[in-house]
């Protein structure tokens, strides 16, 4: 029987290595420590790379990716109570760059998760029992609260459940409902999801009911979309439903316990995952220190079980499996692990792969993989050097990842530009800036070259900041050749979109003769080079203008070749 699982696990593994989209994936994992780490899935060995921080920040034990692969999301905690945080992800290394703090809107959150369309945010308040949804902005940060719905009722296990704590929360694989499960009421509420606000309301079957005492605790959909399942912490069971996705309503079609009869010790679930081929459903016992394997009917979405896995070590408070299907990470909080275990692709068990690391409290585990479009990004500064770039470092220094231009502390006296060495033709350049100082106008360049015996550039340039006429954020001026504005900005929408002295987000698309540039996801130029004269192909300067201190700081800067 080793032999032929040990084959079947070659096989699969073939195939979907072949199919995975490299070699290794990034893990990021949420942690009760002092922030998020990250590591590399090695996709054919099983390998954990020695875990890094991604950034440090309280409270993280539980994360979320947005779909689009640029943010994540996590819980927090500070002086002023429970949080949920924005995080940008650093695509080129995994770092992770705060963009903003909300309040959860109760107390003790525990569970956070993202909408399909990635404009919706929600967290679950486990010791208020609430939960709350946020309007996600263009930047990938959050917006004020859309609502906070606080649950009402109890159960019957004293201490547990004297009032509601609410352990999580799902939304529906299109996006219309959301299904919070409430530890504290043994209830699943379900509500539906404002698509332009995110406002959750009490959907038409506004709860589903479980038995009394089983504690629901956490939720997951089937690839399919027509099953879900629940895992329950306090009665050790496991809950399967049918659902109809036109009404957002469940039917429950089974419960099984997710412990053996001969456990007689102390033990609760924790996760519960589906497997991508949703063949299988994996559910953690901690006490048991066990994993817990099923077989699902592919007609009615009921479970069978399959084995019960050691997870290697104490607490299994959380578990993934990697996008391939082929690998499961079982994050041990109480011992300080996290271990990896292959999965057989025909019956759904697991074997240990050999492999662990050290991690402090783990207690969440997503897994990161860009998409085609974003695996096309590179950055074109690496935050620490001047590698790859020329200029008079006078006027140029690395802050906090950023390029700082210009200074506050004297005034400029002539323009200043920090120059790619590498040249561009087609792309799509992606960065944020901000401008502080007296003066009021910085600048990037693109397609230019030096001047000869200066230090100025020849070339487009999308402007940044104020002129006299108002707002040129995202204008495109001809810098040292025609002289002129080849663009105007619509002060009202560009004007509105800009942050005075904050961060903005800049992206410039130029293909051929065509150039659009995009402030703060506002279109602020859209132009067309008539001169067939002009090159379509040069470099990129990061400008600091003449004239009173100023600072113009750079930072996320990637291209994306066309």
């Amino acid at each position: 029987m080793a032999d032929m699982k040990t084959a079947s696990i070659l096989i699969s593994s073939l195939f979907l290595f072949a199919t995975a989209s490299g070699e290794s994936v990034r893990v990021y994992f949420g942690t009760g420590a002092e922030g998020i780490f990250r590591s590399q899935l090695d996709l054919e060995t099983g390998v954990l790379s020695e875990p890094e921080l991604a950034v440090k920040t309280a409270g993280a034990g539980f994360i979320e990716i947005s779909p689009d692969r640029r943010f994540v999301y996590a819980t927090g905690s500070g002086e002023d109570g429970g949080a949920v945080n924005a995080f940008a992800v650093e695509a080129a290394e995994g770092n992770l760059r705060p963009l903003n703090r909300q309040s959860s809107g109760g107390s003790g959150p525990c569970h956070v998760n993202v909408t399909p369309d990635g404009k919706g945010v929600f967290v679950a308040n486990y010791g208020s029992g609430s939960v709350s949804s946020f309007p996600v902005n263009n930047d990938g940060s959050l917006g004020n609260p859309a609502s906070v719905r606080q649950h009402e009722g109890s159960g019957p296990e004293k201490g547990r459940q004297d009032g509601p704590h609410a352990h999580s929360i799902n939304p529906s694989p299109d996006g219309r409902f959301a299904f919070a499960a409430d530890l504290g009421t043994d209830k699943l509420m379900v509500y539906a999801i404002d698509p332009a606000t995110k406002r959750l309301d009490p959907a038409a079957v506004p709860l589903v009911k479980l038995a009394p005492g089983a504690g629901p605790r956490h939720f997951a959909f089937h690839p399919n979309g027509r099953f879900a399942y629940v895992i329950n912490e306090l009665n050790n069971t496991l809950t399967a439903f049918s659902y109809d996705a036109a009404a957002g309503s469940l039917v429950e079609t089974q419960t099984v316990p997710t412990l053996p009869e001969s456990f007689e010790g102390f033990s609760k679930t924790a996760e519960v995952r589906v497997h991508p081929s949703g063949r299988f459903l994996y559910g953690s016992n901690r006490g048991h220190e066990s994993i817990a394997v099923y077989a699902i009917d592919s007609g009615k979405g009921t479970l069978q079980l399959v084995e019960w896995e050691p997870v290697g070590g104490k607490h299994p408070r959380n578990f993934n499996l990697d996008p391939s299907g082929r690998f499961l990470l079982a994050a041990n909080m109480e011992s300080n692990n996290v271990v990896v275990f292959r999965i057989d692709q025909e019956s759904g068990a697991l074997e240990p792969a050999g492999h662990e690391i050290a991690l402090p409290r783990p207690m969440c585990v997503r897994f990161w993989q860009p998409g085609s479009e974003e695996a096309a990004w590179r950055p074109l500064f690496d935050g620490t050097t001047f590698d790859g770039w020329e200029g008079d470092l006078e006027w140029f220094r690395i802050e906090d990842g950023a390029i700082v231009a210009g200074s506050l502390e004297k005034a400029i006296p002539r323009n200043e530009f920090l120059a790619s060495k590498d040249e561009f033709g087609d792309f799509e350049l992606r960065f944020e800036a901000k401008l502080v100082g007296q003066a009021t106008n910085a600048g990037v360049q693109f397609r230019s070259q030096r001047e000869e015996g200066t230090r100025e550039m020849i070339g487009y340039q999308c402007d940044i900041g104020i002129w006299p006429g108002g707002v040129i954020w995202g204008a495109i001026y001809d810098e040292s050749r025609r002289r002129v504005m080849l663009t105007e900005v619509d002060q009202a929408t560009v004007g509105a979109a800009v942050r005075t002295g904050a961060w903005n987000t800049l992206r410039v698309r130029a293909e051929g003769a065509h150039i659009q540039i995009w402030v703060n996801d506002v279109l602020a130029s859209d132009f067309f080079e008539s001169d067939d004269a002009i090159p379509q192909r040069g470099r990129f300067g990061l400008q600091i203008h003449s004239g009173a201190p100023t600072e113009c700081s750079y930072r996320g800067l990637e291209i994306r070749e066309l």
